[in-house]
């Protein structure tokens, strides 16, 4: 049997970084799906291009990429340009989904070449008032109200933008779905828990809690995976020696990806970020990556109600919604130690419902042929 491909000519931006599934997604269901990688500009790897037709890989290659901010703007539209004129034909109906104002410039007379729509893709709100992000959130706002087409990765951020949280066939919240892992629910703890932290080392994440956590329950081992600035990773280190704790620590003061992470994150038990509950935080507003991370490798969850995913925590009971408060957490290891299966089994329930093979479709009706 034909396979029935949904959509029509999908250009998407997309990075090495992201979890959300849009890239698989698209590509599996797309006429052609052309992924636009947009890398940081500190990075090793450039930005580069990756073009399917019908699930099938038909080419793929590197874009320059200066790291001058102007000259990357710059250069990041012209690609993007090209991209449009080489890998697209006039009689094709293209939807791009972008995040980026700048690749919006001059559109309709871009309209005029080819059919292409845009489609705003709002992941973050910058609720900061400096000058330079009151002028950001200008030009985006603008960007955004002119365009029919808009998702939002939050109720949160999509109120922002529409001053409520709207639900149209066109303007919508979608959650970031997932693979939903095979969970071993077999699995059952005994002995010492291990507590999993990944991500970006800032004062607001709640390391120091965790570490509180560990000193004072010796049955706690704590996998604190990522860096961050001198300040707080000396920090961290001098916070290990002054616990007597590096025995139960396991800090790289690093990144790691794919299997190496895999590996350590299945070795553990709960994933947890206690972050800093304040409105005045970019995550109050966002999908954090790591909670999408510890979904897809089976731990049920510890944070705080500082990101919206934790309504669907609580809601189906997939781990503990706590206070950043060294008794609350201790408890919440606790509960879920004991009842481990039981978290394990509505976790698997949450996964089912944001699984983006399934979940993806009803949202993203209005793109269909």
């Amino acid at each position: 049997m034909k396979k029935k491909f949904r959509y029509p000519t999908i250009i998407f931006l997309t990075s090495l970084q992201y979890s959300n599934h849009l890239r698989e997604f698209f590509i599996e269901n797309s006429t052609k799906a052309i992924a636009f990688y947009v890398l940081p500009r500190s990075g090793k790897i450039k930005n580069f291009v990756e073009v399917y037709e019908k699930g099938v890989k038909k080419t793929s290659y590197n874009l320059y990429s200066p790291h001058n901010l102007f000259l990357w703007h710059i250069m990041l539209y012209i690609h993007y340009l090209r991209i449009l004129f080489k890998q697209t034909s006039r009689s094709e109906k293209i939807y791009f989904i972008n995040y980026l104002f700048t690749l919006s410039f001059l559109s309709p007379i871009v309209k005029l070449f080819r059919n292409v729509n845009f489609v705003v893709w709002v992941g973050d709100y910058w609720p900061m008032n400096d000058i330079s992000i009151r002028i950001y959130r200008l030009f985006f706002n603008y960007y955004h109200s002119h365009t029919p087409f808009a998702f939002y990765q939050t109720d949160r951020i999509n109120k922002k933008m529409n001053r409520k949280v709207i639900k149209t066939k066109f303007k919508k919240t979608i959650v970031p779905g997932i693979e939903p892992p095979k969970i071993d629910f077999s699995k059952r703890i005994r002995g010492k828990i291990t507590l999993c932290f990944v991500g970006v080392l800032v004062p607001w994440q709640g390391v120091d809690v965790l570490l509180k956590v560990a000193k004072e329950n010796s049955n706690v081992n704590l996998k604190i995976i990522g860096t961050g600035e001198k300040s707080v990773v000396d920090n961290i280190k001098r916070l290990i020696d002054e616990y007597k704790i590096k025995k139960r620590v396991y800090f790289p003061n690093r990144f790691i990806y794919k299997n190496e992470l895999k590996k350590h994150i299945k070795r553990s038990d709960i994933g947890i970020a206690l972050y800093e509950v304040d409105p005045m935080k970019v995550t109050y507003y966002a999908d954090p990556a790591k909670i999408k991370q510890y979904m897809e490798y089976g731990l049920p969850i510890i944070m705080t109600n500082a990101a919206e995913i934790s309504q669907y925590i609580h809601r189906f009971k997939a781990g503990i919604i706590v206070d950043r408060e060294i008794n609350q957490v201790n408890k919440a290891i606790i509960r879920i130690k004991k009842n481990y299966h039981t978290y394990l089994s509505n976790l698997d329930k949450l996964n089912k419902w944001l699984d983006y093979k399934h979940y993806y479709i009803e949202r993203f009706n209005f793109l269909e042929l």
